[in-house]
């Protein structure tokens, strides 16, 4: 516009102003641009039409493509002069802006093109919009989350339970989404990729789609079948799975797909190792390797030393001496498995000894404890020791009414049976014999005196017992074979002793009593047997010609022998004939008689 022309559009404009209450906008200045006017939604237009004071004028911006608006200002048209430019400058009226949004999605998506609302002044304006160039965004590299810009662009991630996001870098740091550019899709949680569109906006232009593609990669994941233990015959315990590699706070509930777990053994299946296969398991974020474990079945444990599962049974637990071979019948059962029979050879070994007089090897004919030692083998473990008995006989006194016997016992130990007591001699006095007990056990290699209690058996079976037991512990066991002794010679064994050959007998040097009739007599001829005890005392002052046992067991009374002195021969025990006998010891029709 030339000179004349301006002075005229000024002239113009001054002509048509009304004073005090309309003004107008004289013209618009907007290159690279569109603006258009509105008041009250009606289009105004630029020089012709009033619009009052003060209403409020909305400007519609569209910037050209690659532009954006960087001002936006109206200002006072004053007069006809110096008007070199379509605007007035700063010392020719006042400059009045308008700010340019920046900040709203509406605008920016636009390149801050949009509306922008201000106040009619009260005079007339001119309208100028202010474009700058939009940078290209056709250049820039797309990539995950933040970077440096140094490195590789990061497009391919590995999956880690988070959300990541596609950014924007261009020139020397990265772009603002919203800002400065949109995109189609922008985030992505699991595996897999996403291919966005980005547009420039702001104070950017242009779009790029190819080239920007992103992924998330699925991440390792091992499901290892864990290792198990079981004894044989136990059930197979449930069948579990070590997790590695989950991200975050993922569990095993993420597959889509939960591992199948199996093994060919079962409850029956026999001692040794059988892998456990691990399959089948799928995930959408993680890539799976399966790993096998392994079942080990240990042998059944029967017997340790917490433990005892073996039921023995002995049949019968013992037998009598007779002179024969006698071995009991074995069976063994699993208590924790319901009594299952286990068989020889297959689950268990016996190996047997002996405790006294079979050790190595034992033929179940001579009295003894016989032990089983019963190893258990195959799906098997542990010993077990269980006891048998060949029981010795011990004869009293056939019988006869007398119930005490002297024995001595040189190999045994022995458990006095109900109806027998055992004791040993602790003292004598002027003409009784003090004993010791009664006892439980008969402890071997000691002089003993038995006494039948009640009833008239002649025999009995008292049960073995180990050297180990704790009551042969006893102190009343000391000094028991002090006066009571036992004829044995130099390897310790009882033999028959012939008096009537014995110098220190008939030479009275040796002064011994034996039992006779439940009473300690002094003897000096015949045969004394094996195993039958005798009080010594030589070199002592003690010499009745009777000792009275010095007890008598609890709730047994005396023996009471009646008078028979009436019409019959007495004798004493040399063989005289007692025409008037007194208490003692006699011999009448052939039998030992005692007068009270």
């Amino acid at each position: 516009m030339n000179k004349i022309q301006r002075i005229v559009f000024t002239m113009a404009c001054l002509l048509t102003v009304t004073a005090g209450y309309a003004h107008k906008i004289m013209a618009f200045y907007s290159e690279n641009g569109t603006v258009t006017a509105t008041v009250n939604s009606a289009s105004i237009t630029v020089g012709t039409d009033d619009i009052a004071v003060n209403s409020p004028v909305t400007l519609t911006i569209t910037p050209n493509a690659s532009y954006y608006v960087s001002k936006i200002e109206y200002e006072r048209v004053m007069d006809l002069g110096n008007a070199e430019s379509p605007r007035r400058r700063v010392g020719f009226g006042t400059v009045y802006n308008i700010s340019v949004n920046t900040t709203d999605a509406a605008y920016i998506n636009a390149h801050y093109g949009g509306d922008y609302t201000f106040t009619m002044p009260n005079y007339d304006i001119v309208v100028t919009v202010t474009y700058a160039s939009c940078n290209l965004i056709t250049g820039a590299t797309v990539h995950w989350d933040t970077w440096d810009g140094t490195s590789s662009a990061p497009t391919s991630i590995e999956y880690d339970a988070l959300e990541h996001t596609a950014n924007v870098w261009l020139g020397s740091a990265d772009l603002t989404v919203g800002t400065d550019y949109s995109i189609t899709t922008n985030t992505l949680t699991n595996a897999g990729s996403i291919s966005p569109t980005i547009t420039g906006i702001g104070t950017y232009s242009g779009s790029i789609s190819s080239g920007t593609t992103l992924t998330i990669t699925k991440a390792p994941l091992t499901i290892t079948a864990d290792d198990k233990t079981k004894q044989y015959r136990d059930a197979v315990p449930m069948l579990t799975a070590t997790y590695s590699g989950f991200k975050g706070s993922e569990t095993n509930s993420v597959l889509s797909t939960q591992p199948t777990l199996s093994t060919s053994a079962n409850q029956n299946s026999n001692v040794g190792d059988y892998p456990i296969t691990i399959s089948s398991a799928t995930a959408t974020n993680y890539t799976i390797t399966h790993v096998n474990g392994q079942l080990t079945i240990t042998k059944r444990v029967l017997k340790d030393n917490t433990v005892d599962f073996a039921a023995v049974t002995v049949t019968p637990d013992h037998f009598n001496a007779d002179g024969s071979a006698h071995e009991p019948s074995i069976t063994i059962e699993d208590a924790s498995d319901g009594n299952r029979p286990l068989t020889l050879t297959t689950d268990y070994t016996i190996a047997k000894t002996g405790t006294y007089v079979n050790v190595n090897s034992p033929d179940f004919t001579a009295p003894d404890i016989y032990n089983f030692i019963i190893t258990f083998t195959g799906n098997y473990t542990g010993t077990k020791t269980v006891d048998y008995q060949i029981r010795q006989e011990i004869t009293l006194n056939n019988n006869n009414g007398h119930r005490w016997r002297t024995y001595y016992n040189k190999t045994y130990n022995m458990e006095v049976t109900n109806d027998f007591e055992a004791f040993t001699v602790s003292s004598i006095t002027t003409n009784s014999v003090i004993l010791n007990g009664p006892k439980a056990v008969i402890k071997s290699e000691t002089p003993m005196l038995l006494y039948r209690k009640t009833g008239t058996a002649s025999g009995i079976y008292p049960a073995l017992i180990k050297p180990s037991d704790t009551r042969l512990n006893d102190a009343n066991w000391t000094g028991a074979s002090t006066y009571l002794k036992c004829h044995v010679d130099g390897g310790g064994t009882p033999t028959d002793w012939d008096l009537d050959n014995d110098g220190g007998i008939t030479g009275g040097t040796t002064k011994i009593w034996i039992l006779v009739d439940d009473k300690f007599a002094r003897s000096k001829s015949g045969t004394l047997e094996a195993e039958k005890c005798y009080l010594d005392l030589s070199g002592t002052a003690y010499y009745a010609p009777m000792f009275n046992l010095g007890i008598t067991p609890t709730g047994i009374d005396e023996i009471k022998v009646e008078d028979t002195r009436k019409g019959n021969q007495f004798y004493d025990l040399s063989g005289r004939k007692v025409s008037h006998p007194t208490k003692g010891l006699y011999i009448q029709n052939g039998k030992k008689i005692i007068i009270k």
